[in-house]
C-alpha cells in the first residue's frame, strides 16, 4: 500500500527498503526507484539520507512549500507538487 511521504511517519521507514513513486509534469515519465531510507535531518533542504538501489535517486527529495497531510510537511521530488509517495518491499 502506498502512502505519503510526511515529516511526521518518516520515522516508520527508516531502516526499510521502499519503492518511491513521485508524478511528473504532463507529458514526462513520472519519478519512480528503490531506497533504504538511512535517516533524516530536517535542517537540509535535502533531508533523507538514503542507500540508493536503483532507479530516480531519493535523497533529491525535499519538504514541499505548500502542500501538508494532516499538517505535516510533505516530501516532494524534482518541483513543488511532486509528492513523493512509499511502498515498504521490506
Amino acid at each position: 500500500m502506498r502512502t505519503f511521504l510526511t515529516e511526521a511517519n518518516i520515522n516508520d521507514f527508516i531502516g526499510k527498503k521502499v519503492r518511491f513513486f513521485a508524478p511528473s509534469a504532463d507529458g514526462n515519465e513520472s519519478y519512480t526507484g528503490v531506497a533504504i531510507i538511512k535517516g533524516i535531518d530536517p535542517s537540509r533542504h535535502f533531508p533523507l539520507d538514503v542507500e540508493h538501489i536503483e532507479g530516480d535517486n531519493l535523497s533529491g527529495a525535499f519538504f514541499d512549500s505548500y502542500y501538508r497531510d494532516n499538517g505535516s510537511r510533505v516530501f516532494s521530488y524534482s518541483d513543488d507538487d511532486r509528492y513523493v509517495s512509499v511502498e515498504i518491499l521490506k
